[in-house]
Formats: C-alpha cells, sequence, structure tokens
C-alpha cells in the first residue's frame, strides 16, 4: 500500500558495501533479529548490487543478474527477494550502498540504503532507494527518492516488489512490476497477511485484565493507571511481549439538591435544578419521576411525601446523583357553612358546622355590606340588604394548609305595594302559614275587586303547599327571588288562575314542584315567566295546563321518571322562548318546552299526551322526549332555528331507550287525522328520532324546514323487529323531507307523503342510509309517495331488501347539480318497480337520469315509466339486476353501462327485453368507461319497427332479435323470477374481487359475497370465485362481524367449541383501523360474557367499555353502539355524539361545550380546555376566557357532586382525581354568568 515518503533515516548513512563493484552479490550480513517472510524465519540475508535483497544464502557472493523481463512472481527473478528498487544500476561508477540497524529489541529497523547509484550504460542519471525490515511485525517498506530510467538499457525495465522463495508468490506495488517507469519522492508498504499475529491485553492498577484489543472503554471513579501489554508470535515460535501505561484522570460528578421541601395536598413545587461541580460539561439530567423528566428542573404536584431523585450524566458519562424528599401535609377538611336562605332581614349570622379551634377561618362575602366574624372565626353577621351570592370561608390549619368552603346565599325579594294595596312576603314558609296569617283570605286568594294591579305576593325560598287545597286568583304580582320554588305536597293542590308568576330581579326562580302522584297543579290562564324549571312532575306528579304563556323560561315543563298513567292536561297553552334570559342563562334562550324523562307505562297502553292546540316558537326544543312513551296531537312548531346564541336541534326530539329492552308500546305517536295534526314551519328539524321504536308519525304538515322534516335511526342495538310508520305527511319546501339513517332491523314503511321543494338549490325527498354488509336487512318499504321539484326524489345507500315502488316522481334540474329520480349505491336486493319518473321541464342532461344504481347486485327494476331525461337507467359498476318491463319515453339513452357496468336479462333467457324504448333515442343502450358491452345480453326495441341496435362499438352487434307485440300490459309492479346466468356471476365476483377493502366499495363486494356464498354448484365451476369468497371471507371486517354473531347469537353462543373458535379468530386479527381495534374489544368482552354465561359486567370491562360509549361513532365505528348497549343497565349517561351536533368539537373532547354560546366562538380565544381526555390521575384546566375566577363541579354517572373547586386568579388549574374511581364523569365550570360543561373519562 503507499504511504508518505518519509524515510526512517537518512540514506548517506551505514555500513559502506560492494564498493566499486557492479553485478554482485554482498557476503552473508546478519539481521541481528529474525524475520518472517512467506512463513520461513530468516537472521540473514545477501545484497544484490542492483536494488534488491534476498533470504537465500546461496547467493551470498555470486552473480547478481541485471538483465530481466518477467513480471514478479516469477522463477526466473531473483528468488526469496525484495526488489526496491530492482534495476541494473552500477555503483562501480559512482554512488554507495550501505546498510544499517537501527533502534532496540523489540523494535528494531535493518535498512539498505542505495544512495546516489548511477545507472548502467547511462552514468549521467543516478537513484536512491532505501530498503527497511521491521523487527517482530515482519513489515517491509521501500522508500523511493529519486528512480529515473534508462530507456535505452535493458528496455529501461525496473521492478518494486517481492516473491517466495520459488517464485510462485509474490506482488508488486500498483503500476511498478516490471517495465519502464520513473518516480520520485514515494513509499509503499508491505504487511504480512493472514491473522494477526499479536495479542492485546489491559489491566488495571490491581493487575486485573479489564479488557482486550486495540480500544476499549472505561469508566473509573477514581483516577487509574491500565497497562496495555502487546504479544507478538514470529513465525519460529518465539514472542515478543512490549507494555504501555495510559493514565486516566477522573474528576468527580458531585450534584447537590436544596431541600428538602414541605407543601399542602394539591399544591405544587418546582425543585431547583441541581449544583453540579467536578465532570466535563455539558450535562444531562434524568428525574425518578412518572413518566421521567430531563429538565434540570421540575415542578410537582405529589399527593404524599416522596423523594425525589435526579441522575447527571457529563459529557464523558460520567454519573452523579442526589434525592431530596417533598414532604406533603394533608388539607383540613373544607368548611361546612349554615346559615339562613335567602337573606331577608337586615343581619344573619352563618357558622361553621366542622369547627376546629387549633385552625384559623377567614370570611369573606364579596356581595354583602359587612361581614363580622367572631373572635375564632366559627361564625359571622353578614349584612346583605336583600342581596344574595357566596359566602367563602377558608381555613388554614397549624402547617399553613388551606382548604375553603362555599355558601350561596339566594338574595331576598322585597316588594311593596302602592296604597291602597295588599303585600304580603313570604320567607321559606307554607300555605298553613299564610291562611293562619291572613284569616280573611281563607283558602282561596283574590285581591280586593277595586284595585287587583296593587297586589303583591313575593317568594323567598320554600313555599310548600301543606293544605289539601289552595287557590290563587287574578294575583298579577307574584315575584318569587332567586332560586324560590312552590312545592305541593303529598296529598295537596295548589290552583294558579290568571296569576302572573315572575322573577324579582336579573335571577331566575326554580321551579313549581310536584314530587308525587298525590300532589296536583291546575294551572289556567297564567303567565310563567323567569323560571329556569317552571313546572316539574315528578314520579307521576298530576297536572292541568291550559291556556297558560310560559315566557323566557329556560325549560317550561319537566316531567322525570314514572312507570305508571300520568293524568295529565298539556293544551291550549303558549310556549315562547325568546331571548335574553336572567341568570345564571343570561343571553340565552329557553331551551326545551316540555320535557320528559323517562315517563312510559309498561303495564297498560298509555302514554303521555300533549295537546291540543299547544304552540312552540324561538326555542331550541319544542319537546324533547327522553326514553319516554308521547303522544303528541295538534300542535304547532315555529322558528325553531339556530339563533346568535344557540344551535337549535328540532321540533320534536326523542330518544328512546338504547339497552337492550323491548316495550310492544310505541315510543312516539305524532299527528294523526283532523285536529291531531301537527304544523311545523320554519324550523332546523322537524321531528328527530333515535332508538324509538313502533313510532307512527302521521298528517303533520312540514312547511320550510331548514335541514330534515323527519329524521330517525335505531342504531343496531334492538333486539327485536321494530316498527316505524310515516304516512300522509305533507311537506313543502324542506332540505331533505324524510331521513331514515342505520335503521338496522327495523321494518319502515313511508308511504302517501306528498313532498314538494321548491328551494332553488332543490332538495330531498326521501333518503334511507344503512351501513352496507350487515348481516340482517334493513326491511324499508316506500310507496304510494308523491315527490315533486326535488334533485333527488328517493335515495337508498347500504340497504337490504328495501323497495320503492308506485311513487311518482318528479326532479328537477338545477345548474350543475345531479337530479335523479331514484339512486341505489352499495345496497343489495333493492326492488324499484312501478313509479312513474320524469323531469319537469325536460332535460337531456347526460347527469339527469331516472333510475341510477351503483354496485348494487340482485336489484330488480321492473314496471318503472321513465320520461324527459338524460338516461333512463344507469347501472354503475358490475352488479347482477333485472331490467324488465320498463318504459322509456324521450330520452337521448336507455340503458346506461358505465365503470364496468353489468347487468343481467332483460326477458326470461333468448326471449325479447321487456322494456320499450319510445320516441328520442340517440343511444339505446349507452357504454363507457371501459365497459365491456359483451358480457350482457340486452335486447333493444322500438315502436313500431324493430332492429338490430347499435351497441357504440363495443357491443357484439350479433344478438338475436326476436318481435314481439307492442301492444298490451306494461310488465307489473310485481318483479318476474328471473335468475342471471352462471357465467354473469363469475365475472362480477371477478371485477368486484380487485375492489379494496378500505373503500366504501367493499360494502357491494360483501353483499355479493353473501348473496352468492351457499352456490356450491358455482363455488366449484371457477377457482377465482373461490379466491374471491376466500379473500373476502377473511378481511378483518369480516371476521369481526362473523366473530361478534356467534358471541350473541343464542343458538351459536352456547357451543363451546364455536366459542373457542370464535375467540381465536378474534385474538389473530390485527386491526388496521380504529374501527376494527374497537370491534375486537367489544367482541373479547361478549366472549368473555358468553363464556361465562352471564350477562353482567366485570368493573374493569365497565370501564373499557364506558370510554368506548363516550367516542364517535363516525370515527371509531359501529362498536362505539356495541358499548353503549352493554354498559345501559349500569349507567344512565345519555351518550350525545358530539361529533354529529351543531358544535365542531375538537382534540377528543378538550374543548368545553359553553351553555350560552354559539358553535363558532368553539374556536375564539374565549374558550376553556381540559386535558388530557381520558385521563388518569391528574385533570388540566385552561382558562382563556377574560374572567380568572371559577367555580369548578365534577359530577358522577348519577348526577352526585364529587369535587368543588373555587379557584381566583389562576388560569392554569391542576385538578388531583386520584382519588376518584375509573368511570365516566361530567365537569361544570362556572365563569362570572357564563356555564361550562363537558364529559370526561378517568382510565386507568
Amino acid at each position: 500500500m503507499p504511504i508518505p515518503f518519509s524515510p526512517p533515516i537518512p540514506f548517506n548513512m551505514g555500513t559502506p558495501l560492494l564498493i566499486g563493484i557492479d553485478d554482485v552479490w554482498s557476503g552473508l550480513i546478519n539481521t541481528s533479529f529474525p524475520f518472517c517472510f512467506y512463513g520461513n524465519a530468516y537472521n540473514q540475508l545477501v545484497v544484490g548490487s542492483n536494488g534488491l535483497i534476498s533470504f537465500d544464502a546461496t547467493y551470498a557472493g555470486s552473480f547478481c543478474p541485471w538483465s530481466f523481463g518477467a513480471a514478479v512472481p516469477s522463477p526466473v527473478l531473483p528468488l526469496d527477494a525484495i526488489f526496491g528498487v530492482y534495476h541494473d544500476i552500477d555503483p562501480s561508477v559512482c554512488g554507495n550502498i550501505r546498510y544499517a540497524i537501527v533502534d532496540n529489541y523489540p523494535c528494531r529497523k535493518f535498512m539498505v540504503n542505495f544512495d546516489q547509484v548511477c545507472h548502467f550504460s547511462c552514468n549521467n542519471i543516478k537513484s536512491t532507494t532505501q530498503i527497511v525490515l521491521y523487527e517482530t511485525t515482519n513489515i517491509v517498506e521501500v522508500y523511493v527518492q529519486n528512480k529515473p530510467t534508462c530507456n535505452n538499457w535493458n528496455n529501461g525495465n525496473a521492478l518494486l516488489g517481492m516473491q517466495n522463495a520459488t517464485g510462485t508468490v509474490g506482488l508488486a506495488a500498483t503500476g511498478r512490476n516490471t517495465g519502464p517507469w520513473t518516480t520520485n519522492n514515494e513509499a509503499w508498504r508491505f504487511s504480512p497477511a493472514g491473522p494477526n499475529s499479536y495479542t492485546i491485553n489491559w489491566y488495571d492498577n490491581n493487575n486485573v485484565l479489564v479488557g482486550t484489543g486495540a480500544n476499549i472503554v472505561v469508566c473509573p471513579t477514581s483516577t487509574t493507571t491500565y497497562t496495555s501489554e502487546i504479544t507478538y508470535t514470529n513465525c519460529d515460535g518465539s514472542q515478543i511481549t512490549l507494555t504501555d501505561d495510559v493514565k486516566v484522570t477522573v474528576e468527580e460528578v458531585v450534584v447537590q439538591l436544596e431541600g428538602p421541601y414541605t407543601i399542602c395536598e394539591g399544591d405544587s413545587v418546582t425543585i431547583q435544578a441541581p449544583l453540579v461541580t467536578g465532570g466535563t460539561p455539558s450535562y444531562n439530567y434524568s428525574w425518578n419521576t412518572i413518566p421521567p423528566q430531563f429538565t434540570s428542573s421540575i415542578t410537582v404536584s405529589p399527593t404524599v411525601t416522596t423523594t425525589y431523585t435526579v441522575t447527571v450524566i457529563d459529557a464523558y458519562g460520567c454519573i452523579g446523583t442526589a434525592s431530596v424528599t417533598v414532604y406533603v401535609n394533608p388539607i383540613p377538611p373544607a368548611p361546612v357553612i349554615t346559615g339562613p336562605n335567602p337573606s331577608c332581614d337586615p343581619s344573619f349570622t352563618w357558622c361553621i358546622s366542622n369547627f376546629n379551634p387549633n385552625y384559623t377561618y377567614s370570611w369573606s362575602a364579596p356581595n354583602a355590606v359587612s361581614v363580622t366574624p367572631t373572635p375564632n372565626g366559627q361564625c359571622a353577621d353578614i349584612i346583605w340588604n336583600n342581596a344574595g351570592g357566596w359566602i367563602t370561608v377558608t381555613v388554614t390549619d397549624l402547617n399553613g394548609c388551606t382548604n375553603t368552603g362555599t355558601f350561596y346565599v339566594n338574595e331576598c325579594c322585597v316588594k311593596q305595594s302602592p296604597e291602597p294595596g295588599m303585600t304580603i312576603n313570604l320567607i321559606n314558609q307554607t300555605a298553613s302559614w299564610l291562611i293562619a296569617n291572613y284569616p280573611g283570605f281563607f283558602s282561596t286568594f283574590t285581591p280586593p275587586t277595586f284595585d287587583q294591579s296593587s297586589a303583591y305576593l313575593t317568594i323567598n325560598g320554600t313555599f310548600t303547599i301543606d293544605v289539601p287545597h289552595i287557590i290563587f286568583q287574578q294575583i298579577p304580582n307574584i315575584y318569587l327571588s332567586e332560586n324560590a320554588e312552590i312545592i305541593i305536597g303529598s296529598g295537596n293542590h295548589l290552583e294558579l288562575r290568571q296569576c302572573t308568576l315572575q322573577a324579582c330581579s336579573d335571577k331566575m326562580w326554580e321551579r313549581i314542584f310536584i314530587p308525587n302522584a298525590n300532589s296536583k297543579l291546575t294551572a289556567g290562564g297564567n303567565l310563567f315567566m323567569d323560571a329556569q324549571h317552571t313546572v316539574w312532575s315528578d314520579n307521576g306528579g298530576e297536572m292541568k295546563l291550559q291556556s297558560n304563556t310560559f315566557k323566557l323560561n329556560r325549560i317550561c315543563v319537566q316531567v322525570e321518571p314514572y312507570n305508571q298513567p300520568i293524568i295529565s292536561t298539556i293544551e291550549n297553552n303558549q310556549f315562547i322562548g325568546n331571548a335574553p334570559l336572567k341568570q345564571p342563562y343570561t343571553g340565552l334562550r329557553t331551551n326545551i318546552g316540555i320535557n320528559l324523562i323517562k315517563v312510559y307505562n309498561t303495564n297498560a297502553m298509555g302514554g303521555f299526551i300533549i295537546g291540543l292546540n299547544n304552540t312552540f316558537t324561538n326555542m331550541n326544543i319544542g319537546i324533547n322526549s327522553v326514553e319516554s312513551i308521547v303522544h303528541v296531537f295538534g300542535n304547532s312548531f315555529s322558528n325553531i332555528q339556530n339563533s346568535l346564541s344557540e344551535a337549535a336541534i328540532a321540533a320534536i326530539n326523542i330518544t328512546g331507550r338504547t339497552q337492550l329492552l323491548f316495550t310492544p308500546l310505541p315510543y312516539a305517536e305524532i299527528g294523526g287525522q283532523g285536529n291531531k295534526a301537527n304544523i311545523f314551519t320554519n324550523c332546523k328539524n322537524g321531528v328527530n328520532a333515535r332508538a324509538a321504536t313502533n313510532m307512527k308519525i302521521s298528517y303533520n304538515s312540514f312547511n320550510t324546514i331548514t335541514t330534515t322534516g323527519i329524521y330517525y335511526n335505531f342504531f343496531d342495538n334492538l333486539q327485536h323487529v321494530s316498527n316505524v310508520n310515516i304516512f300522509k305527511n305533507n311537506f313543502q319546501n324542506n332540505g331533505t323531507a324524510i331521513y331514515s339513517y342505520r335503521n338496522f332491523l327495523c321494518k319502515s314503511n313511508i308511504y302517501s307523503n306528498t313532498i314538494q321543494s321548491n328551494s332553488n338549490l332543490g332538495g330531498i325527498g326521501i333518503r334511507a342510509e344503512e351501513m352496507g354488509g350487515l348481516i340482517n336487512p334493513n326491511r324499508t318499504n316506500i310507496f304510494a309517495n308523491t315527490i315533486k321539484e326535488v334533485t333527488r326524489g328517493v335515495w337508498l345507500t347500504g340497504m337490504e331488501e328495501a323497495k320503492a315502488d308506485n311513487n311518482n316522481i318528479q326532479v328537477k334540474k338545477i345548474g350543475f347539480l345531479s337530479a335523479r329520480g331514484i339512486e341505489a349505491s352499495n345496497c343489495l336486493k333493492t326492488e324499484i318497480s312501478a313509479n312513474n319518473i320524469q323531469c319537469i321541464p325536460p332535460t337531456t342532461a347526460s347527469n339527469a337520469g331516472g333510475i341510477y344504481t351503483s354496485l348494487s347486485p340482485a336489484n330488480n327494476i321492473c314496471g318503472n315509466d321513465i320520461k324527459n331525461l338524460g338516461y333512463a337507467i344507469q347501472c354503475n359498476g358490475p352488479m347482477i339486476s333485472k331490467v324488465v318491463g320498463n318504459k322509456f319515453t324521450n330520452l337521448p339513452t336507455g340503458i346506461w353501462l358505465n365503470n364496468g357496468g353489468i347487468i343481467g336479462q332483460q326477458g326470461a333467457p333468448g326471449q325479447p327485453s321487456n322494456n320499450r324504448w319510445i320516441t328520442n333515442f340517440t343511444n339505446h343502450t349507452f357504454a363507457s368507461n371501459n365497459t365491456n358491452g359483451i358480457l350482457t345480453t340486452i335486447y333493444h326495441r322500438t315502436s313500431p319497427n324493430y332492429f338490430v341496435p347499435t351497441f357504440n362499438n363495443v357491443f357484439n352487434s350479433s344478438v338475436a332479435i326476436s318481435a314481439i307485440s307492442t301492444t298490451g300490459s306494461q310488465f307489473g309492479p310485481v318483479c318476474p323470477a328471473i335468475a342471471p346466468p352462471q357465467n354473469l356471476l363469475l365475472q362480477v365476483a371477478k371485477d368486484q374481487l380487485t375492489y379494496s377493502g378500505s373503500e366504501n366499495r367493499w360494502h357491494s363486494r360483501h353483499n355479493l359475497y353473501r348473496e352468492l356464498r351457499l352456490d356450491t354448484a358455482l363455488l366449484q365451476s371457477d377457482t377465482t370465485f373461490i379466491n374471491f369468497t376466500d379473500t373476502i371471507s377473511y378481511e378483518n371486517t369480516g371476521l369481526l362481524d362473523s366473530v361478534k354473531t356467534i358471541a350473541t347469537h343464542p343458538d351459536l353462543n352456547n357451543n363451546l367449541n364455536l366459542l373457542q373458535s370464535a375467540a381465536f379468530t378474534n385474538s389473530t386479527v390485527s386491526p388496521l383501523l380504529n374501527t376494527e381495534d374497537r370491534a375486537k374489544i367489544v367482541n373479547t368482552i361478549l366472549l368473555d360474557m358468553a363464556f361465562m354465561g352471564t350477562t353482567s359486567l366485570t368493573p374493569q370491562q365497565l370501564s373499557t367499555l364506558q370510554g368506548m360509549a363516550a367516542e364517535c361513532p363516525y370515527t371509531e365505528g359501529t362498536a362505539v353502539y356495541d358499548a353503549r348497549v352493554l354498559v345501559a343497565p349500569y349507567d344512565t349517561t345519555d351518550y350525545l355524539n358530539v361529533c354529529e351536533t351543531e358544535y365542531n368539537f375538537e382534540n377528543n373532547g378538550r374543548f368545553m361545550q359553553q351553555d350560552n354560546k354559539h358553535k363558532n366562538d368553539v374556536a375564539s380565544e374565549e374558550r376553556i380546555e381540559i386535558y388530557p381526555n381520558p385521563a388518569n390521575d391528574v385533570l388540566y384546566v385552561h382558562n382563556s376566557t377574560k374572567n380568572t375566577n371559577l367555580q369548578i363541579e365534577i359530577h358522577n354517572i348519577f348526577g352526585q357532586l364529587v369535587m368543588l373547586l373555587k379557584i381566583e386568579n389562576n388560569k392554569n388549574i391542576q385538578i388531583s382525581i386520584i382519588d376518584l374511581p375509573a368511570g365516566l364523569y361530567t365537569i361544570k365550570i362556572k365563569n362570572n354568568n357564563s356555564l361550562w360543561s363537558n364529559k370526561f373519562i378517568i382510565y386507568r
């Protein structure tokens, strides 16, 4: 290999040799050390006068050849030789040859210098070279200071290299084998080949072996000297050992921490960066927190005394550690404040019931006139002057730790009637007290007739009706203080006639409470204002509400759980929800007119009747029914639209039971003949229904509904078949008239409705959507409807065994928008028959058609009359359909096969088409986008002549035509039983085999598989179809679907072998999507329950399912609904799909919903964040609002308050939730006059 030119000794040094002699070998010269050369050890060598040496002793004193032409290796060249440089030089003319032995054992060098030796025949040029042999390593080096070329002699040949004793093995420096060449200041090294002939060991101060090899890594804790020992083994077996010392100086890394620290529970402390001395910067830090932290200082919030250790590592990996303890003192119990409420005297005393004399207490009431605590702080005299507000007491224990307790004092209502008049002020009083103190009125209170306007009745706190019957009549000035309520005792009756009830100030009163079925309220001709829950019936409380006006209340009527018939009348009332409301709902409007919560009757037919002649206007929800049986007759709903502050839901919002229960009773009956019909005008949604079994909606009028007139979905969680009947309704100018979404196992009949859209953007008549690929069908029948001026008449997606027949559909072509009479996408076994479809005015646009089917196998399209459109029927993608007995009039294209479209016969095999083409056709059948028309047998005919059709250059024009009469009845609505041929089934399977499982088209592929998998003859006839069935059977969705069926089906889950097989299959699925991951988790729990033979959940299973139930079903899949079903017996939470609401929540529930903010404000600066969600031990709150004083409440899934915090001047709050069990919680944050709320999950 080439090396830098740096000769070990000068060229003019050494003992002279071969003085004045040419072409001769020297005598034997001792090297003073053994030298290994090609496996032999030598102690002697000879020097040739022509620039070489040899270890062949027989050459001594003999002729040294000068003429050569062979290249190394060669037996004709000198043997056992080192050529450095071998060429014909003449030391007898000029120059010197010298040898030298330098340095000491075992690192001696033997060197031969050829110094300024003249070339033979060219005495005017000289060469200077040097050969060096190294003891121990057996390395050879050749240094060439100058080597010119004498081209006129011996062809100018020169050689730099070596060869063995037989001339069979040798090597030359690159470009320096035999030949004429010139160089200067060049050097080469030749090293022995093969394994190393040496070993290296390292020892420490104690002569302990610490490593081997040329380099080792050590980590001493103190300064240490290491000895390196190298042992060489020569080829003669002798060994040479050398040693050297290396001193490693260690500077110790010393770490010091301040501390210890002492904090109170719930506080945090910053452990300052340690003082580090010694070592080599820079330093890396690691703390033993969970998870580890890698900053120099850390902030911690331990709940118990904890020791923290920091590990410091310097630039060379040296380590130092230090520890510090943070002592945690418990906080004292929160003060429990007791005292009067409301504050209707100049001064009252409030006290602390859990007082500790060793603690210090600090009182504050910002809204009060003065606060005077007792010396020991146990009590305080507070003057309110009828105001109200928070009392806050802060307790400080002996360790300086604090806690707070709060008590809200309602303000006092003080009204004075002008003279002459009547003023009655009630403060936490009863009806019996009133009668006793105002004996002139007995049980009926009617103001003096001479001046009724001067009658004033003020109610503070709680007014209890404790007499059998009391009447308030014609009292125009009933004022109720903040949070005041009227409670009708058991067995008693309150009657209100022509009275006005309103808030005393800018704060809302609470309610009139009917606690049970033995209590009764009768109200007629009254005005109710400013209540949070105006009338509240619980446990069957009886009420009769007639001709009242409810205005500016948050909830007008609330009815809570009861499982027996409720005696109630609600008719001729006005529910008016104009904003703004008073505190605590400032800026908002009425949320709900009538709110029913679990009001149903399982023992007898019945339900809660609302009507007749109630009106609902300007609110978020007119009637809200949750798991209740409700009848809504003869009411009107208007302006249920989004406001600037709140999003509307629907005029009527119905939520059925989400657990696996069933009742034969209808959840909802909305409308009916005659005066039972409801009227909906200018609403965002008319009727929203979810999981409401046996629902009937009829004879209603829906006018200008922005989104959907009727929207209903059941999810897929009901064990029993349900029925929905929607008929004889009238829809005018709606976005979508009727929308059925995911009504699995539901029998829906939508018929005899009249739908007309006058919007410039068109609209949708009836839409039914289901997730494709389900095991059981969705039986939706859409028939005898009249649908006009829409862009889509009937739109079916993912349906199975749906029917659309005998509908009269008039579509409207608007600009670039598509217009379709009936669309079926990803459907299976859909029957579309006897429909009359046309466009008014007529159009020839290619995106306007009568029937559009996409990837929908096994459709029956028969007996339809289609006219005045761009095409009659489009089959998009390979499918298996029957298109028979249809009539196509005045269309450019009759049947359009697109994107590989394939359909079945249009008549019995060998018979002409039953379809009729009449006038104005450009393409009787049109194929586009790689459709192979030869695979589809289509017959064409026109009236009165028959012809061989044009196939647009892709059809086989030799298709036979048979003539049949043009007269006779059109094919009826019942489709004929015509089976598609086997080869067509195979072709569809082959075409759909290429569909990706991640696409929506997978559903069509799955449907096809289910339709054909039992055809064993087909299965055996073609390997492609076998591969197709194998492929779809083993995709994740298909596998998980099958496992769920086995785990839940009573005929299957009692088979242990089948369960074990399902469990194994479930475990082998590797989820690629969130939906598959959630489905696998639910399957695992279902299988565990099946194995155990139980319907109960373990706490861990319940916690897991509650976490899933709170997720968004549109991103996490249908398993979210399964989770909600399973937790329902344990959890009454109404899991809302926030991803479906008007609020667009971000970051998995991080941003909280503000009850008085519009959705657009969620993204503004005024917001409150909680994170993480799900949480573990700590929940963080970030406040981006202007107000830094917060009250934080945390409620469990039963609505119980489990944590209350008062926060002042802090925008970043850290809440310890380590003591709360895993599960679902609601956090509510009050900020001035605003209320923020959200759900979060604790998951461990």
